[in-house]
């Protein structure tokens, strides 16, 4: 009786190593239906800082899957925020990417886009400074040309697109003569 029941365990051992093995290779052999690396991007709306949402998975990522760690998030305080942005301060996430990464999380397999990704070109030039347009904005604040209020609201308002027929409103115009100034400038 003790050798019958010592047999069943082995089997049974064999069979969750040999399930486990496969669903290994599945994982490595045929992405996009095995393990995965989730990375969801949001961008708050108010301060555009960013924060990211990374989580292992296994299945397809455009369906169904099964989660296999919790979530870990990262979030990356934007230049907006630490400047400009009025306080106290309550993000409101919009969600902007979202992504699997295969191969044990190094090969990107595609993306979803949500309305969290469009800033508009002033906040592109905010948020990856470089030395001439931080003294072009430091030289319209202090002479007046732009109060912080003004280019805080600037820097949030909605991308303008070519194909919009609408016209901006003063935030809009206000973010797209700063950068067409900078730009301009010698």
């Amino acid at each position: 009786m003790k050798k019958e029941l010592s047999s069943q365990r082995r089997v049974i051992r064999r069979l969750v190593i040999g399930l486990g093995i496969s669903l290994l290779l599945i994982s490595v052999v045929a992405p996009p239906y095995g393990l995965y690396r989730e990375r969801d991007t949001y961008q708050c709306s108010t301060c555009l800082s960013k924060r990211d949402v990374f989580q292992w998975r296994i299945g397809d990522w455009s369906s169904h899957s099964i989660p296999l760690s919790n979530h870990r998030e990262q979030i990356a305080d934007s230049l907006t925020l630490k400047r400009f942005t009025p306080l106290p301060h309550v993000h409101d996430w919009r969600f902007a990417q979202g992504s699997p990464y295969y191969w044990f999380g190094t090969q990107w397999g595609g993306c979803a886009i949500g309305p969290g990704r469009h800033r508009n070109d002033l906040a592109e030039l905010m948020e990856r400074p470089s030395r001439g347009f931080d003294d072009y904005v430091y030289r319209k604040l202090t002479t007046g040309g732009v109060t912080t209020n003004q280019l805080y609201e600037a820097l949030i308002s909605l991308r303008l697109w070519s194909e919009n027929t609408n016209a901006p409103n003063r935030a809009q115009a206000r973010a797209q003569q700063l950068v067409d100034e900078f730009v301009r400038q010698p």
